[in-house]
């Protein structure tokens, strides 16, 4: 069954429709900004003004511009709508553009502002919600917020006083003055979308701990080893070290050395007995974690010496791989091969490259591509990588692969997140861990909050008239 444009577009109105009354009440400035560490280019920004004509503000510098999506059927945005007009005369450097997401119609929303004493503010409309697409929205209003250089700072998700001391104040200091708040006074509750650096880190993980109580992951086996260190080990056994006669440690190349010191005397303590075993699985050549403490040379240790603990040990190489086709296990093997050959004055790491080579299982052949560029390239630039990458799929799709079979991996998030914006322009189908939760589903969205309208037989009423007169 073909669904028409039209249809599309109405399926979105009421999907904004129904977001906007459930999810968005009013609520304070604080639990609705959402501001970001690093602005987001925005590549492309039209829309349409009053009369339908084309407004162009991609690359627009020099103010500080707001995006106000609203509609004249949406409370929250009937509530904050005179603010965001109070803000536009007490600060000229502000520009707003108030965005209906209703079809054109200058008669309803000149009615409208009447009804709200609105009288400055100029209407502007995306008719095909092509700004909804891109910039991901979920429900009205929502308000996007652009710094002086034409890039996405923040944004506001929900109702809000835009003449409230916290956005004026985040409007003179652009967003800087809503990081240094949060950071210093401990009832503020905004959702600061912020990358943690080597600058932040200390103080935000501190924040959270106070904040949340809870003790950070990185912290807990420093927390473990000084307690097995204060108290008599016999302690310990009797809490937990009788409970288990079986062990099982995946991905071992990549244990600290504190991890494994602290697991030794339990697992000492239950090989003494019977029926007991530990089981170890690794591969030294998979291990990524040094940097966080992951210490190989355990690994290594245990396979060249004597078992440490009471019990023989028996080896088994699984030099069979069941996940990958032939090619790229040749590629891998002969890989290795070469580099163990660059560190013949380094024994230990030589002996990790030289790991069972292995053997291929699926009968398919596989394809395997490198590309290298120059480390003193200038065009290191998201531009770059995205156009690679697009390239990339566009070759392997034309050699017979389908969309499901490739896979793009990055170093950070962010990254991640600039390319899949890229393909999606370039109507390249992804799916992401964003797009897979249930939250980020239009389908699922609306079907929860017509079963929520459904309560409310008005609210139905009023959606069907405006959707179909």
């Amino acid at each position: 069954m073909k669904i028409s444009k039209s249809f599309k577009i109405y399926i979105h109105i009421i999907l904004l429709y129904l977001i906007s009354h459930n999810l968005y009440g009013a609520e304070d400035f604080s639990k609705n900004i959402v501001i970001h560490e690093k602005p987001t280019q925005i590549k492309e920004l039209k829309f349409k003004d009053s009369d339908l004509n084309d407004v162009d503000l991609t690359n627009k510098k020099g103010n500080i511009m707001i995006l106000n999506f609203w509609a004249t059927w949406c409370a929250p945005c009937k509530r904050e709508m005179p603010s965001l007009e109070k803000l536009t005369n007490q600060f000229s450097q502000v520009k707003v553009y108030a965005i209906n997401m209703e079809k054109p119609n200058k008669l309803k929303v000149r009615d409208f502002f009447r009804s709200i004493d609105v009288v400055s503010l100029d209407t502007y409309y995306d008719p095909e919600f092509k700004l909804v697409k891109r910039f991901k929205m979920r429900g009205l209003p929502t308000s996007i917020l652009i710094d002086k250089n034409g890039d996405e700072f923040g944004r506001v998700i929900g109702e809000v006083d835009f003449v409230s001391e916290d956005f004026i104040n985040l409007i003179k200091n652009s967003e800087e003055s809503f990081l240094d708040k949060s950071q210093k006074d401990p009832n503020f509750q905004g959702n600061i979308d912020i990358e943690i650096n080597d600058n932040n880190e200390t103080k935000i993980k501190e924040l959270l701990k106070k904040e949340e109580n809870f003790i950070l992951i990185s912290e807990f086996n420093k927390l473990v080893n000084e307690e097995i260190k204060n108290q008599p080990a016999q302690f310990i056994y009797e809490k937990i070290g009788t409970k288990f006669s079986h062990f099982f440690i995946d991905e071992f190349q990549d244990t600290s050395k504190m991890q494994w010191e602290n697991l030794k005397p339990l697992i000492e303590n239950s090989l003494s007995s019977d029926n007991s075993s530990l089981t170890l699985a690794g591969d030294p050549k998979q291990s990524i974690y040094r940097w966080r403490g992951g210490d190989v040379d355990e690994f290594m240790n245990l396979l060249v010496n004597e078992s440490p603990f009471y019990c023989e040990k028996t080896t088994i190489n699984l030099n069979t791989n069941f996940r990958s086709a032939k090619e790229i296990i040749s590629f891998n093997n002969s890989l290795f091969k070469h580099i163990s050959n660059l560190f013949t004055d380094n024994f230990k790491l030589a002996e990790i490259l030289n790991f069972p080579e292995q053997n291929s299982f699926r009968k398919d052949i596989g394809y395997i591509t490198l590309k290298f560029h120059d480390k003193d390239d200038e065009i290191k630039s998201d531009e770059f990588y995205n156009t690679q990458v697009l390239s990339n799929i566009t070759d392997l799709v034309a050699r017979g692969y389908s969309y499901k079979d490739i896979c793009i991996i990055v170093r950070k998030k962010k990254e991640g997140i600039i390319i899949g914006d890229y393909l999606t322009e370039n109507n390249i189908p992804i799916i992401s861990s964003e797009v897979l939760q249930l939250s980020s589903s239009p389908e699922v969205c609306l079907i929860i909050n017509l079963i929520r309208y459904h309560v409310d037989s008005s609210d139905f009423n009023k959606i069907n008239f405006w959707v179909f007169s």
